[in-house]
């Protein structure tokens, strides 16, 4: 349909132009790229890729000029810039398909991803070269008659008189029988397996052969200098796959760690994978991890003041915010668990023995995810008893029931709370300390510092990029839940991270699809640790703390009656912080009127 309109204004180039110019202008737009369905933006890409191909053919010209307006710019930063990839990919399939029609080809511009490559967008690239005709009226008459002769005057398959020749079968005659015997006279003779290729042994000249190895490194400084040496590939490939074993055998040996730490985390951040070498991110995030976990108080503080502070890309400040996840709950007994959802290796590797095969071992591992499976578990742990509750309440009493539903969920309850106590006990008090005050806290003041110096910026706040906040977000989100409802400045974290949702939640970035969850899932975790804290931290939630809990309960309230049904995880988020509130509410009212305290009139 699309192409059959487009056909009839083919000549016309000032109405072509036109469609293609509010096209642009729609495909742009940010309320519709993030509101409007797939399917309507995918028809839109359609009929720009071509009106812009017949306005090429009609008026070159005028197709430049469009390309070089302000408004084409605008709209191409925007899709390249969007949180979905579908609209992103749209946005990169534009942008080439009309930069192909007025660029010369060693200017066009191209991205260099397996997406880009695809079949889908092939077929997109291609509809700028489709140039339909519109036909007349006579030829579908024309059409007509000559499907009505063909059905009239269909020849016949095969004649029946015409004579079939006989087909005479096939004899096979037997040559001769030669026999095979079952002995080899090689019989005592072993196939040996070739030697291993060696690079330098197919280079014909003996003086350019280089035959000294890099060794591993022993020491921080030779591993630090082995890291910055890019120019040498060997080298820096084995620097960064023996960073991790190291930093970690070297954290209670010497001072080297202590000595070296701030040059070797600036190199460990810093890394560029320049020969695409095979876990080159996982190997770096081990180091980063062992470093952070070696030495907390100082790393911890780094590491927040480099996220904000030093020229970053996005990637490096990601894996930054995720190391700071991992290495504080490594910290307080989670390493195993979260190494082994984030596809790493443990900090204490298993014997061989006890591992699976290499070739084996990711089809049984299923189980790599980002650091966002650990954000949901730990959401889906405090809203599942909720909804046990509640299913217990629409099924009739208890008493009709073999076993209530919400049985369950105080078994798990229970297990978790004795989970929770052993690992409590074999980590040491301070280390809570130290988390709250090196990690948790530094985070959310450079955030602070960070909104308050680039204020001026806007929107166009580099740091309020959406992966970026959904991933600073779900990071504290993992140390508040780390660090535990008994830690002792559990107070002054509670004020903290409410002045960083009260914050957050009124920027524009808080409605994108990806952010939206994580601040829920953050506001649904403080209220809950406070909640288990015991009566004072919950009551301080109806006190201290109303003015923000209020307005973040209104804002709540927003999302949940705006969220479309379809989009059940902010929903169930939302949900689940009304129903936590409420009881808070009640419980707070009941100890004000004294029906808590089993008062009696």
């Amino acid at each position: 349909m699309r192409r059959a309109l487009l056909v009839i204004y083919a000549n016309r180039t000032d109405i072509l132009s036109e469609i293609l110019k509010k096209a642009i202008a729609l495909f742009g737009d940010e309320l519709y790229l993030k509101h409007a369905p797939q399917m309507i933006q995918e028809a839109n890409c359609q009929v720009i890729l071509l009106a812009a191909g017949y306005l090429h053919r009609a008026d070159a010209a005028e197709l430049e000029n469009i390309t070089k307006s302000g408004s084409y710019l605008s709209t191409i930063t925007h899709r390249i810039g969007a949180s979905l990839p579908r609209s992103r990919f749209l946005g990169m399939v534009v942008g080439m398909g009309l930069s192909k029609l007025t660029d010369p080809p060693d200017k066009a511009m191209k991205f260099q991803s397996d997406e880009m490559q695809s079949q889908d967008a092939l077929w997109y690239l291609s509809l700028t070269e489709v140039m339909d005709e519109v036909g007349v009226p006579t030829e579908l008459t024309t059409l007509k008659a000559v499907g009505s002769q063909s059905l009239l005057k269909r020849p016949s398959s095969q004649h029946p008189n015409t004579p079939q020749p006989k087909s005479t079968p096939s004899q096979t005659r037997v040559v001769g029988i030669e026999e095979i015997s079952d002995k080899s006279e090689e019989e005592g003779l072993y196939a040996y397996e070739k030697p291993d290729s060696d690079a330098s042994d197919s280079e014909e000249d003996p003086t350019l052969i280089q035959r000294s190895k890099p060794s591993a490194p022993v020491y921080i400084r030779d591993l630090v200098s082995a890291l910055s040496d890019t120019e040498n590939p060997d080298r820096y490939h084995l620097a960064i796959s023996t960073a991790p074993d190291l930093i970690r055998r070297k954290t209670a040996f010497g001072t080297e760690i202590v000595e070296s730490a701030n040059e070797l985390a600036l190199q460990l951040v810093s890394l560029q994978d320049r020969y695409d070498m095979p876990k080159f991110h996982e190997r770096r995030m081990e180091g980063l991890v062992a470093l952070i976990v070696a030495l907390p108080s100082q790393m911890g503080r780094w590491m927040a003041h480099t996220l904000f502070n030093v020229d970053l890309s996005l990637a490096h400040r990601s894996s930054v915010l995720i190391a700071l996840g991992l290495a504080a709950r490594e910290l307080a007994g989670f390493g195993d668990a979260d190494a082994k959802v984030m596809g790493l290796e443990k900090s204490t590797h298993t014997f061989p023995s006890k591992r699976l095969p290499e070739h084996l071992e990711p089809i049984y591992d299923s189980s790599k995810a980002s650091i966002e499976t650990i954000s949901k578990q730990i959401s889906q742990s405090i809203l599942e008893p909720m909804a046990l509750t509640a299913a217990d309440k629409l099924t009739g009493p208890n008493i009709m029931k073999l076993r209530p539903l919400s049985s369950y969920a105080e078994e798990e309850r229970q297990k978790r709370g004795l989970e929770s106590r052993r690992r409590q006990k074999s980590v040491p008090k301070e280390l809570y300390g130290v988390l709250s005050e090196a990690f948790l806290m530094p985070l959310l003041g450079e955030f602070s510092v960070m909104m308050y110096t680039m204020r001026s910026f806007g929107n166009s706040n580099p740091f309020l990029e959406p992966h970026l906040i959904s991933l600073s977000v779900q990071t504290i989100t993992l140390l508040l839940s780390t660090i535990g409802p008994h830690t002792p400045t559990l107070n002054l974290s509670t004020s903290e991270v409410f002045s960083f949702l009260t914050t957050l939640h009124n920027l524009p970035v808080a409605s994108d699809p990806i952010v939206l969850p994580a601040i829920l899932s953050l506001f649904l975790t403080v209220v809950d640790v406070n909640i288990v804290s015991g009566s004072t931290a919950e009551e301080s939630l109806a006190t201290q703390f109303a003015t923000s809990v209020l307005e973040l309960r209104e804002w709540v309230d927003g999302v949940f009656e705006r969220a479309p049904k379809e989009d059940e995880r902010v929903r169930a988020l939302a949900a689940g912080i009304m129903v936590k509130l409420e009881e808070v509410t009640r419980r707070y009212q009941g100890r004000l009127l004294g029906l808590d305290s089993k008062f009696e009139y």
